[in-house]
């Protein structure tokens, strides 16, 4: 005769009592069970390594070009100046409108865009570090901003946080009064996406190299 009656299968009546004790002793002790899991993925960059703007704000303010690492090589960036490119790095200009503009692409994935000349304007300045004010800008604020000055060079560095990680923004200009013949070269801005105190110092090395070309 079939037996309809619902109930445990066969040997669940030896591991239900044990599984129920188990669910007691962990509801006496919760944190090393659930807690310290939720409590791991909770703590922020803990899997990303990724620096923030705090921990990367002295690198605007103290980071000094390390002597020249051959071969590298000077690469012109239109007719507006030329920058050093480690091996294995790539150049691609995307256009001469009135400003110079590409990209520089290093070995390691960093990519840096470029805007150079009269009409390319300031990408950051003292007038936008509290956020672009123009509609089409972006209204984030700068989170780090610092101004020096370094050999020729007149620099206006950021930092801007994304979701995607921290823009990079420089800005440069001639130190003192820039020279007829290098009207041109200036103002020149660079910008890239850096997660990492390595891809900061990156980026900053390539912006340091700049020299604008001086005309025949």
């Amino acid at each position: 005769m079939e037996n309809n009656q619902v109930g445990h299968p066969k040997g669940m009546t030896y591991i239900m009592p044990l599984f129920s004790a188990s669910l007691a002793r962990l509801a006496r002790f919760p944190l090393p069970a659930a807690g310290l899991l939720i409590a791991l993925l909770l703590v922020p960059g803990r899997s990303t390594g990724q620096a923030g703007p705090d921990s990367l704000a002295p690198v605007l303010r103290h980071y000094q070009p390390l002597p020249l690492a051959l071969p590298e090589v000077r690469v012109a960036l239109g007719e507006r100046g030329t920058v050093h490119l480690p091996p294995q790095a790539t150049h691609r200009r995307t256009g001469t409108k009135d400003s110079e503009r590409g990209e520089l692409r290093l070995a390691g994935g960093l990519l840096v865009g470029y805007d150079i000349g009269p009409m390319a304007g300031t990408h950051v300045s003292a007038y936008n570090r509290g956020g672009d004010r123009f509609p089409e800008g972006n209204p984030t604020p700068f989170s780090a901003y610092h101004e020096r000055t370094l050999g020729p060079l007149q620099a206006t560095l950021g930092l801007r946080p994304s979701l995607a990680g921290l823009n990079a923004v420089a800005t440069l200009q001639a130190a003192g009064r820039p020279l007829d013949d290098a009207a041109a070269a200036f103002p020149a801005n660079f910008w890239a996406l850096v997660h990492t105190q390595t891809e900061l110092e990156q980026f900053l090395a390539l912006v340091f190299s700049y020299r604008p070309v001086a005309k025949p």
